[in-house]
């Protein structure tokens, strides 16, 4: 009795939009987690999982520099303002700068398997000190970058072959250009340090 209560209870099958019944809607959504599953297992496992050992050492060894280390899945990223990075000529890697490079540097001469990701970022405008040189905000965001890799090669003897340079321009701010404390956080280099793939 309490079976044939419990079925009385139960509402007429529902029908959905494509015809179908609850059934292929259950098989679709199955194939649907398949496909996603699928898609998970053969994305490249370098660019996924817990951040690198590289991070925490980094992490802790600039952890008292003018510069932020963050991790990006296994990759490690450290930004450097340009307020922090160039001296008052504006060319100059300042001496404070040097040492977090040159740290930076040992740790990845210790693994040689890392690639080096250089990004020059500005803000919206070009600084009054620069417009004589430079007529667009990319070359001079790939200058700023080039001029990092050639420290790291040069001086910390990093190979020229781990680098790739790469200029955002004004395109990837991470504050509004409306300010000039805006335009002088978006003014950065960035270095991505990315372990070989697994």
């Amino acid at each position: 009795m309490m079976w044939a209560f419990l079925l009385l209870g139960c509402p007429a099958a529902h029908v959905y939009p494509d015809g179908g019944g609850l059934e292929s809607q259950l098989e679709r959504e199955i194939l649907a987690l398949r496909s996603t599953i699928h898609r998970l297992e053969s994305e490249s496992p370098g660019e996924n999982g817990p951040p690198d050992a590289l991070y925490s050492e980094l992490h802790q060894v600039l952890s008292d520099c003018e510069c932020t280390v963050e991790a990006s899945g296994r990759a490690t990223v450290i930004t450097l303002r340009d307020a922090d990075l160039w001296a008052s000529d504006e060319w100059t890697i300042r001496d404070e700068a040097r040492m977090s490079l040159d740290m930076l540097a040992t740790a990845v001469k210790m693994r040689p398997g890392y690639t080096l990701t250089i990004e020059g970022h500005t803000g919206d405008m070009m600084p009054s000190s620069m417009s004589a040189q430079f007529t667009n905000l990319y070359d001079l965001g790939y200058v700023r970058a080039a001029k990092v890799m050639e420290l790291l090669v040069r001086e910390f003897g990093v190979e020229p072959e781990r680098f790739t340079l790469v200029s955002a321009g004004p395109h990837q701010p991470v504050a509004s250009n409306d300010t000039a404390a805006g335009q002088n956080q978006n003014r950065r280099v960035v270095i991505v340090l990315q372990p070989p793939k697994r």
